[in-house]
């Protein structure tokens, strides 16, 4: 009776043993997770508009105002000093994702003693700019009269750099 007892538990010990092996086999297998995630974001924020909003003195513009989605033109002449022309840029935001302004600079960077002088204004950095939004920048050109030399001509571009919202 004495064997008998110990068989039976060691079968039983052995089965148990045999079914925690196959329970960790199981329970230990590799788990792998396929998904799939689409952004149906639409990021579209351009320029729509360049246009001539204030002259003074004799100033003018030598050929009309362009522009692109991300580039704005304009070729202006001032004739003489405290002469400027001031353009209205247009920039909106035709995507569905909201965007903010987050540098803006001149490049090159303008001195304040140059024959010509460049100034903006409504540019603020950290200013949102939600879907279907329009923004206006301007940029005025203007004749330094603390200045003598006569002529001078001189490129420079204005970078407006957006980012997405939070």
């Amino acid at each position: 009776m004495k064997n008998k007892s110990f068989i039976i538990i060691c079968l039983c010990l052995l089965t148990t043993i045999g079914l925690m092996a196959v329970g960790y086999t199981r329970l230990s297998g590799i788990v792998t997770v396929n998904s799939t995630a689409t952004i149906v974001g639409k990021w579209n924020v351009s320029i729509v508009g360049i246009e001539e909003v204030e002259v003074v003195g004799d100033a003018y513009s030598v050929t009309p105002p362009t522009f692109t989605n991300s580039n704005a033109s304009f070729n202006a002449k001032l004739e003489s000093k405290n002469s400027s022309i001031k353009y209205r840029v247009a920039v909106k935001n035709n995507g569905n994702i909201p965007a903010k302004l987050n540098t803006f600079q001149f490049l090159p960077a303008p001195n304040q003693d140059d024959i010509i002088l460049f100034t903006s204004e409504n540019a603020i950095v950290g200013e949102k700019l939600n879907p279907g939004d329009e923004k206006y920048f301007y940029i005025t050109v203007k004749y330094n009269s603390s200045q003598t030399v006569e002529s001078q001509s001189k490129s420079i571009s204005a970078v407006y750099e957006f980012v997405q919202s939070d």
